[in-house]
């Protein structure tokens, strides 16, 4: 049996030898192309560069060039516009703003901008805007009706069914429509006018909205409505004005019944009460 002798002061060192014969081994050296196969690896791809952005340019030149063909061709050319749902403004109206004509583009307009165009006038509530190719154009507009005209300093302006301004009142317009005054310190919002004339224009009222003159909310906090027909003025509170309306019409009936109701001039509610004013020497009953 052979002995492992090993001295007191002695140390095993492990992969002692496998550090020197790595020391003594030369790194490996990366292989590089030659010198004049990488310029022409560079110029090669720079020559691909190039042809591409040609490619792209030439693509760009020809779809502009494309277009401009296109948007000229007389095929494409607009041989009808149609509007409709215009009964405020004329067809020649609703075309200046617009700003479209016959034999314009098809393609070369932009339906938005015309759309825009022409919503800007205060009288276009919506409008839409189609295109048929080759050559037709649909313009369909909703206009604002008015109903009322209303006094603003010394000018009158038409006013829709709830009372909101469209447009001044020109020298030379006219039409049939009450007038709606409203009073220092009110807005159309606060009074519930709306309701108001929506009631008018229903069956809850013995009378109808072409009876009406003109419509007066003062500064009081009431309402007065004057009836051209009858000769007569209804004024109540804002504040529970359906309440007082319907007392109106007891009175009012009761008028009729009695045969009284031609010697009314106002029928007047506040509160829980009603008073009469007679035409005779304004006494009220």
């Amino acid at each position: 049996m052979s002995t492992l002798a090993v001295n007191k002061g002695s140390k095993l060192k492990l992969g002692a030898n496998k550090r020197k014969n790595n020391r003594f081994r030369k790194p490996l050296k990366p292989t590089r192309p030659a010198h004049g196969e990488s310029i022409m690896g560079f110029i090669t791809r720079v020559f691909m560069i190039m042809i591409g952005m040609g490619m792209l340019m030439a693509l760009g030149i020809a779809l502009l060039y494309g277009y401009r063909w296109v948007t000229a061709h007389p095929y494409l050319a607009l041989k009808d516009i149609t509007v409709a749902g215009n009964n405020k403004l004329s067809n020649g109206d609703v075309l200046k703003l617009a700003a479209v004509k016959l034999g314009q583009n098809s393609l070369d307009l932009n339906l938005t901008e015309v759309e825009n165009n022409i919503s800007a006038n205060p009288w276009i509530k919506t409008a839409a805007i189609r295109r048929e190719l080759p050559g037709r154009l649909v313009i369909t507009i909703h206009e604002r009706v008015p109903e009322f005209w209303i006094r603003q300093g010394t000018a009158l302006y038409f006013a829709d069914r709830d009372g909101k301004v469209i447009a001044p009142m020109h020298p030379g317009e006219t039409a049939s429509l009450p007038v709606l005054e409203i009073g220092d310190g009110m807005f159309t919002g606060d009074t519930e006018l709306p309701a108001l004339l929506k009631m008018i224009r229903g069956h809850e009222t013995p009378f109808t909205m072409d009876q009406v003159a003109w419509i007066k909310v003062l500064g009081s906090r009431q309402v007065e409505i004057y009836l051209d027909g009858q000769k007569l003025a209804l004024r109540m509170d804002l504040n529970g004005w359906r309440k007082q309306f319907k007392r109106i019409k007891t009175v009012w009936r009761d008028l009729a019944r009695r045969g009284e109701f031609a010697d009314a001039a106002m029928i007047a509610a506040t509160g829980d009460k009603v008073w009469v004013t007679r035409r005779v020497q304004g006494s009220a009953a």
